[in-house]
């Protein structure tokens, strides 16, 4: 089931663009797109926590706290 993506006109004319010049659909390019975007995005939360693993497993229990309550916050 598709469903309506909102972007800006320049989006649009540039995805446009580029579907045209490679001879596919706007819907392709957009899924093709979004899929993109989506994976990079988990691959950097990924990396984030590995990151943030690693780090705590090398700080004291008091440091970990202030970590968690520093990240909570900046969620929030």
């Amino acid at each position: 089931m598709s469903k309506i993506l909102y972007v800006s006109d320049e989006l649009h004319q540039n995805l446009k663009f580029l579907a045209t010049k490679l001879g596919i659909t706007m819907q392709t390019a957009t899924d093709e797109a979004v899929q993109n975007w989506v994976q990079s995005r988990e691959n950097e939360e990924k990396q984030k926590e590995i990151l943030l693993g690693r780090i705590s497993q090398k700080l004291s229990v008091d440091e970990k706290r202030l970590l968690e309550a520093i990240l909570k916050n900046q969620n929030h």
